[in-house]
């Protein structure tokens, strides 16, 4: 057994700390809850190549560990290779080609393909120190602070994303999704996802609730 300390509890660290405890490890998360967290991520399974392999896993994870998912069906329009639909219907997409009638176009209706994961409610039940790290080293030596003090651990483990690079001297680069929330009469849109995998855009329910 090792004692893992994990140093952000956002996603990543918070499933980390899930699948550490199941070996039996003794594991704590040091996080200072300065972020705000939206309560829900997407997850998709219609992506390309191998990220679709790497969703199906992520999924299972959810799923094993009953993290709270809400399903939507997804419209895809724009060419899409036919090897990419084959491999979505290998990971359980339901796959139907259809006419929009309200889009004026035909396009892909998938179903099990798209869910919201209300990735807080797994964050919020994870235990924490709620501290800020500090990282400090000396020649080849790391010390992990917090409230001065040296923290124990046999493995420290990085996962505070985008800020790595502010507690440690890492190779990191910051991930940027620009966004636009849009006011409609239209209460499918926070109800579907829809896909245009030529003009790479894509929408998504806000709340999933069909405001």
């Amino acid at each position: 057994m090792l004692k893992i300390a994990i140093i952000g509890g956002g996603i990543a660290g918070s499933s980390l700390y899930i699948q550490l405890k199941k070996k039996h490890h003794e594991v704590f998360v040091i996080d200072p809850r300065i972020r705000k967290i939206f309560m829900t991520l997407i997850h998709s399974l219609l992506l390309k190549d191998s990220d679709v392999i790497i969703a199906k896993k992520s999924l299972d994870f959810y799923i094993e560990n009953k993290i709270p998912l809400k399903e939507f069906k997804s419209i895809t329009i724009g060419k899409i290779d036919a090897k990419l639909i084959d491999l979505w219907s290998q990971v359980g997409v339901k796959i139907e080609k259809d006419k929009i009638d309200w889009l004026n176009t035909e396009g892909i209706v998938a179903e099990h393909g798209d869910r919201l994961v209300y990735v807080k409610r797994m964050i919020d039940s994870i235990p924490i120190v709620k501290e800020k790290a500090f990282i400090s080293q000396k020649g080849n030596n790391v010390e992990v602070l917090v409230n001065n003090k040296k923290i124990d651990a046999d493995i420290f483990i990085l996962a505070s994303g985008p800020w790595n690079n502010l507690l440690f001297n890492v190779i990191s680069k910051s991930y940027y999704c620009w966004a636009s929330l849009v006011i409609t009469r239209n209460k499918i849109l926070d109800n579907i996802f829809i896909y245009d995998y030529e003009k790479e855009f894509y929408s998504r329910p806000f709340l999933g609730i069909g405001l």
